[in-house]
């Protein structure tokens, strides 16, 4: 009797806490949705071998400030922007939202040493 008692509340449990987890939120990412995927790997692809060649010895960290990078990129701008707005003005974006990434790696980095 005791045993079914225990089945039903952990059924009654999990049936009314569906949404509680344990362990790390995720931060949710909304992207505007107009980036094909060959374009999302080709600014990608650019941006991992442009940093290499100015920084080879960090592969692995220029990896995920790309990955911050283009996160970014998919969040504030259109696929149809990125495409009309090529040249030195986009450069100029790429630049700045390179620095916002790294100076968020760099303080991730710190914390982690802490």
């Amino acid at each position: 009797m005791n045993r079914y008692i225990v089945i039903h509340i952990v059924l009654l449990a999990a049936l009314l806490l569906p949404g509680v987890t344990y362990g790390s939120k995720k931060e949710l990412r909304y992207f505007t949705g107009t980036f094909p995927t060959q374009t999302v790997r080709v600014l990608w692809m650019g941006c991992w071998q442009g940093a290499n060649m100015k920084n080879p010895a960090n592969s692995e960290a220029n990896g995920i400030i790309c990955d911050c990078i283009l996160d970014k990129v998919r969040k504030k701008m259109t696929h149809d922007y990125v495409r009309k707005n090529s040249g030195m003005q986009m450069q100029n974006q790429y630049t700045s939202l390179a620095n916002e990434c790294a100076l968020e790696f760099q303080n991730m980095a710190m914390k982690d040493s802490i």
